[in-house]
């Protein structure tokens, strides 16, 4: 019986890490969004890069970049 509490309290205890980790990510998003709602910034918000590893990052930017470029070469 007690084994079982112990792996029901670290699963809640990592659970609650988990809910944690995602307000404060939230915060920090709510607050970047506040910060540059009148200006360009930076182009994601910093769950952004909590959330996704490097190679994600590139090929999202390369991804981006390549899009961007479509539609000034239209203006063009």
């Amino acid at each position: 019986m007690p084994m079982i509490i112990r792996r029901f309290a670290g699963a809640a205890k990592k659970l609650l890490r988990k809910i944690a980790f995602r307000i404060k990510l939230f915060e920090m998003d709510a607050e970047w969004r506040w910060i540059w709602r009148w200006g360009w910034g930076t182009s994601y918000p910093p769950s952004f890069y909590y959330t996704h590893t490097k190679e994600e990052i590139e090929r999202i930017k390369a991804r981006d970049r390549a899009e961007l470029r479509k539609i000034i070469d239209k203006m063009d």
